[in-house]
């Protein structure tokens, strides 16, 4: 079995055809939301030369598709329903929704695992298939990434938490947020804060608060494991902006993508 490989579309782009289908000869690639909906962002960067996006577009999803590549769920996703209690950590294992139980000749089971929504996305724009959602998705996107390595954001989060220690080395500012500033924060903010990035209803945070309380207030990252570290990455971000130890600016988003 090939080993898996995570990319990014700097990654894909840099790339020749030849030298995208050499890797997939050797690697299946991991296909992740943030990956597509960075693609489809070319839609709106390039909408003045409509007809050679959509070629840009084909290339990109010609690297990355047709290699039996994997697809992983929407961290979002899986945010909510970690809180409606399915369990699962943040390790190498790729959750998977809805399989289909099948049985097989010599009588042993199995699993099919139907085609993610990124995965039909990708075929289709093999096509240069492209719908109005498409094109609206884009606009969304793009507008989004824009907003995210804005530097007004790092002057945004710092008028923000204006108290916030302040780092250079990025170890040293992780090991403040775990030490000190994730154990201070209370069960229940945790639900909060994380539930407005993900839009998850206000009726799975009532019941994952009633759950956190009937098992003794026990310490959120026991409980849900996967929502903790979602959570987590959302604090490193929000404070390691302001602290100068995250570039803004998405001419330097290395840190970002690690």
């Amino acid at each position: 079995m090939k080993p898996i490989i995570l990319v990014d579309k700097s990654f894909i782009q840099s790339l020749s055809v030849k030298e995208a289908d050499t890797l997939k000869t050797h690697f299946r690639i991991l296909i992740t939301p943030i990956l597509v909906q960075e693609m489809i962002t070319d839609i709106e960067k390039y909408k003045e030369d409509f007809d050679g996006t959509l070629e840009r577009l084909r290339i990109l999803a010609d690297k990355v598709g047709s290699g039996g590549q994997y697809s992983v769920p929407d961290a979002r996703i899986l945010f909510h329903a970690n809180l409606e209690g399915c369990k699962f950590g943040s390790d190498f294992r790729i959750p998977v929704f809805n399989p289909k139980q099948v049985k097989a000749l010599d009588g042993s089971i199995g699993c099919i695992i139907e085609e993610s929504f990124e995965q039909k996305l990708i075929r289709k724009w093999q096509k240069k298939e492209v719908s109005d959602k498409d094109i609206q998705a884009a606009k969304n996107y793009y507008k989004d990434f824009v907003d995210y390595y804005s530097v007004n954001r790092n002057l945004e989060l710092a008028d923000e938490f204006p108290m916030n220690k302040r780092f250079t080395i990025l170890a040293d500012f992780v090991a403040w947020i775990d030490t000190t500033e994730l154990p201070s924060i209370k069960g229940p903010m945790y639900f909060e804060s994380a539930s407005k990035r993900t839009q998850t209803p206000s009726e799975v945070i009532a019941y994952a608060k009633l759950q956190w309380e009937r098992n003794g207030k026990s310490h959120f990252e026991s409980l849900y494991t996967y929502a903790f570290y979602f959570t987590r990455l959302n604090v490193i971000y929000s404070l390691g902006l302001p602290n100068d130890v995250i570039p803004a600016s998405r001419h330097s988003n290395a840190v970002i993508d690690i």
